[in-house]
């Protein structure tokens, strides 16, 4: 399996008023990971779009502290791919991330194929 790592500080405007991330951003972050995704694998003019999302959040984050997003392509299969996202924090595991997602192109937003298999059967 392609594993990619993707750091982030986060910040005081990633939190609540309690200075707990807000829940959404675990989504934005995703974005950012699956982005660099797309950056480390050199595929130009193309998007991972998600299409499916479920998040199980495990412990809250904190301003001041890094992530880190490990982000797993588990399969891929013409244009789509199933995703296995982890966020920690030093030794927290603050969220798991699974979805599915399809490669477009990001000028006509249409299916395109991975250029080759990333991952083992």
């Amino acid at each position: 399996m392609t594993e990619f790592r993707y750091m982030r500080k986060i910040r005081l405007h990633d939190t609540d008023c309690g200075g707990i991330v807000y829940h959404a951003n675990y989504i934005v972050w995703s974005e950012e990971a699956l982005a660099d995704v797309v950056s480390g694998l050199a595929l130009e003019n193309v998007l991972l779009d998600p299409d499916e999302i479920r998040i199980e959040y495990m412990r809250p984050g904190t301003a001041g502290r890094d992530a880190e997003i490990l982000t797993t392509l588990e399969e891929t299969s013409g244009s789509c791919a199933v995703i296995r996202q982890i966020i920690r924090s030093g030794e927290d595991t603050l969220a798991e991330i699974s979805l599915k997602a399809v490669l477009r192109s990001y000028t006509e937003l249409s299916p395109v194929e991975f250029p080759v298999k990333l991952t083992h059967s």
